[in-house]
């Protein structure tokens, strides 16, 4: 009986290539290792070459499970500091990677309003701007056809 191996992480790669993954956390920005150390991964499409700019190193990093995903092992924890620098193009550039920050960004009072659907997806002060607009448009229609003359 032959077993296929199934490299995960390609499988992993082609579903962030469809936007079908549940979950690129699980996979992108830094992750640890069974051994101690971690790997930094970035999904950067049609980039030619990366490196990871950490700690005053500039390391090359790897596609060895697919085209689009980049890896790099480091012996620590990078945390979010570590940028990017990508050749894509024929253009340079550094980046930060957004997979980077998992810090806790919301607090109590975030998470209770997006929990209860009070917050619109556009911010709570976007409702107050047009409700404001609305106001001025009605009352003062002259004064708004002068402006825009």
């Amino acid at each position: 009986m032959v077993v296929e191996s199934i490299d995960w992480m390609f499988a992993d790669g082609e579903r962030l290539a469809t936007c079908s993954h549940n979950h690129p956390f699980a996979v992108l920005g830094p992750q640890p290792l069974a051994d101690g150390n971690w790997v930094v991964r970035a999904w950067l499409p049609d980039a030619n070459q990366v490196w990871l700019l950490h700690q005053g190193q500039e390391l090359a990093m790897e596609c060895p499970h697919h085209p689009w995903l980049f890896e790099q092992v480091v012996p620590q924890e990078p945390g979010s500091g570590y940028r990017l620098r990508v050749h894509r193009a024929g253009i340079t550039h550094e980046q930060h990677d957004p997979f980077a920050f998992r810090e806790e960004w919301m607090g109590e009072m975030d998470r209770h309003l997006f929990s209860e659907c009070d917050v619109p997806p556009w911010g709570a002060g976007f409702d107050i701007f047009v409700t404001y607009a609305l106001l001025i448009f009605h009352f003062f229609p002259k004064a708004i056809s002068l402006v825009f003359q």
